[in-house]
């Protein structure tokens, strides 16, 4: 085996190497980002899910109540739980994880209370 001293690269040889090792790193990083994004929407409509099979109502401040506690001791907030029992309601057969969108952009739809109108901006 050579002395680490005696290997040596050309700076064209270097340059490819780095190249190479910039683009694996960043596809790496990019199917690792797609890969948590699938999971994060997975894990909100499962929780939405979740609370749904509970039928906590809003009346009388009972499901405000629920909720304020689940997010305390989830060490979330009730906004977030409740986007997930919406995400949940508008998106019935499941997390849409195919469409290039990610949790930030179903946060903003899932506010639209018409249905045209948040299939218009899904697209």
């Amino acid at each position: 085996m050579a002395n680490d001293k005696e290997i040596v690269l050309s700076e064209k040889r270097y340059q490819s190497l780095l190249a190479d090792l910039h683009k694996l790193i960043n596809e790496g990083r990019s199917k690792a980002q797609t890969a948590m994004n699938r999971e994060l929407m997975t894990t909100y409509w499962n929780c939405g899910k979740r609370i749904a099979e509970e039928t906590i109502t809003e009346n009388g401040g009972y499901g405000t109540s629920i909720m304020e506690r689940l997010a305390k001791e989830l060490g979330t907030d009730r906004p977030t739980l409740v986007r997930c029992l919406w995400f949940h309601r508008y998106y019935p057969d499941g997390a849409p994880t195919d469409t290039g969108l990610v949790w930030s952009h179903y946060r903003e739809l899932i506010t639209l209370k018409d249905e045209k109108t948040r299939e218009f901006y899904e697209k």
